[in-house]
C-alpha cells in the first residue's frame, strides 16, 4: 500500500512537471515567432535605412566640399586684409618715429605708408564688392 502511495504521488509529480514543461515550451514557441515577425521586420526596412544614411553621408559630403571652396574663395580676401593690417601697423610705427624724431625726411615715408594703405584699401574694397552676389 505504501509503495502505491508513492507511485501515486510520484505520477502526480511527473504529470505536473510534464505539464509545466509544455506551457514552458508554447510560451517558448510564441516568443521564437514574435522574433522571427521582428528580424522579417527589420529585414524588409534595413535596406530602406540604409539607402536613407547613404544619401545623408553624401549631401555631407557635398555640403564639406561646397564649405571647402567658399572658404578656400575667401582666402584673397582675408590677405589683403592681412597685408592691409600691416601696412596700418607699418604707418603706425613710422608716425611714431616721425613724432618722435621729427625728422624731415621721415614725413616723405609716412607719405609713402598713406598711399599704400590707401592702395590697399582700394584693393580690398574691389574684392569686396567683386565676392558680393
Amino acid at each position: 500500500m505504501v509503495f502505491e502511495i508513492c507511485i501515486s504521488i510520484i505520477t502526480i509529480f511527473f504529470v505536473a512537471l510534464v505539464f509545466y514543461l509544455i506551457m514552458t515550451l508554447r510560451n517558448l514557441m510564441t516568443f521564437l515567432g514574435e522574433t522571427q515577425k521582428l528580424v522579417v521586420k527589420l529585414e524588409s526596412e534595413l535596406p530602406v535605412t540604409n539607402e536613407k544614411l547613404q544619401r545623408m553621408l553624401e549631401n555631407s559630403n557635398q555640403l564639406t566640399f561646397q564649405l571647402r571652396d567658399q572658404l578656400s574663395s575667401l582666402n584673397p580676401l582675408l590677405g589683403s586684409i592681412r597685408t592691409l593690417g600691416s601696412a596700418a601697423e607699418n604707418f603706425i610705427d613710422g608716425s611714431e618715429k616721425a613724432s618722435r624724431a621729427k625728422k624731415k625726411n621721415d614725413w616723405k615715408q609716412n607719405v609713402g605708408d598713406v598711399l599704400d594703405l590707401a592702395a590697399l584699401g582700394a584693393n580690398v574694397w574691389q574684392r569686396i564688392r567683386r565676392e558680393q552676389p
